[in-house]
C-alpha cells in the first residue's frame, strides 16, 4: 500500500466493535497472512442517493477520528485517502463539505450548461434543489452561457468573443462565490468547474466527481467465522494482499501497547 501523497488511516480501535480486548482482538487475528483489499469504497462529489450521502458521512467521520464508523457493511481496517482529500475532511465540519459539493456543483451547473441535464437526471433530490437555489441568486446572468460551434471560423469567433468576455465574469463570480460558501480552500483545485490553467488537473473539468480509496477489510463472513468463530482462515484470496496486512498488525501492537506472543 503506497502512502506517497496519501494518507493512511489505520483502524487499531477496531475491537470495539465486538467489546474484546485488544489481546483478545489480536489473538484471533494472528494466523492471518492477508487482507482482502480493493478500489470500490469511494468519496462522490455527485452524490445520486441517500446512500452515496451516508457513505460521504461515514467517510467525514472516519477521517475526524471514528474509525468504527464504516462498519456496517465491511469491516474496514485501513483507507488510504489522498493527502488533499484527507486534509479537507479532517479540517471541514460536514456542514462546509456539504456547502462545498453544492458550491462546487453550482459552479458546473451555471459555468458548463452541457453538464446540466446530467446533474439534474442524477444529483440527490435534496441538493439539485441546492444547487438551483444557487444557481438563480447567484448565476441566473449565465442561463444561456454556451461556447458556439460553426464551421465559418470567423463568424465562430466574432459570435464566441462575447463567450470569453462572459467566461472571465463567470470565474471572477464564481471565486468570490465559493470563496464565502467553502471555508476550506484546498479543494478548490479539484472541483473547479471548467478548465483554467490554474487548476488544469481539476476532476470537475474532465467530467471526474468520485474518488475512489484503496482500502483493507473483512467480509461479513470473514468477521463472522474469525472474529466471532474460531476460524483459522489465513484469508489467502486473489484480491489479498500480505503488506497492507503487515503493516496493520504492526500499528495495531503499537498503539493497543501489545507485544507479539
Amino acid at each position: 500500500m503506497q502512502a506517497k501523497g496519501n494518507i493512511v488511516l489505520y483502524n487499531t480501535r477496531i475491537y470495539e466493535e465486538e467489546n474484546l480486548h485488544p489481546e483478545q482482538f489480536y489473538h484471533k487475528v494472528k494466523r492471518v497472512k492477508r487482507i482482502r483489499t480493493s478500489k470500490h469504497l469511494k468519496f462522490t462529489f455527485l452524490p445520486t442517493s441517500a446512500k452515496d450521502l451516508e457513505r460521504n458521512l461515514k467517510l467525514w467521520e472516519y477521517a475526524n477520528g471514528n474509525l468504527n464508523a464504516l462498519n456496517y457493511d465491511h469491516k474496514y481496517f485501513i483507507i488510504m485517502f489522498p493527502e488533499w482529500l484527507y486534509l479537507f475532511l479532517r479540517f471541514s465540519t460536514y456542514q462546509n463539505v456539504m456547502d462545498c459539493i453544492t458550491g462546487a456543483l453550482t459552479g458546473l451547473y451555471a459555468g458548463e450548461p452541457g453538464q446540466r441535464q446530467k446533474i439534474e437526471s442524477k444529483l440527490e433530490r435534496s441538493l439539485l434543489l441546492k444547487v438551483k437555489e444557487n444557481f438563480e441568486t447567484h448565476f441566473s446572468e449565465f442561463e444561456d452561457f454556451s461556447f458556439i460551434v460553426a464551421e465559418d471560423w470567423d463568424l465562430a469567433d466574432s459570435i464566441n468573443d462575447y463567450y470569453f468576455t462572459k467566461r472571465k465574469r463567470f470565474m471572477s463570480r464564481f471565486d468570490y462565490f465559493f470563496r464565502d460558501k467553502c471555508g476550506n480552500p484546498i479543494i478548490l483545485p479539484h472541483i473547479y468547474p471548467i478548465y483554467e490553467p490554474r487548476y488544469e488537473n481539476s476532476r470537475f473539468a474532465k467530467g471526474s466527481f468520485d474518488v475512489p480509496l484503496v482500502n483493507s477489510y473483512f467480509s461479513k463472513s470473514d468477521w463472522k467465522r474469525i472474529i466471532q468463530g474460531d476460524s483459522k482462515d489465513e484469508l489467502i484470496r486473489m484480491e489479498s494482499e500480505e503488506e497492507p496486512w503487515d503493516h496493520w498488525k504492526k500499528n495495531f501492537l503499537k498503539d493497543n501497547n501489545l507485544s507479539v506472543r
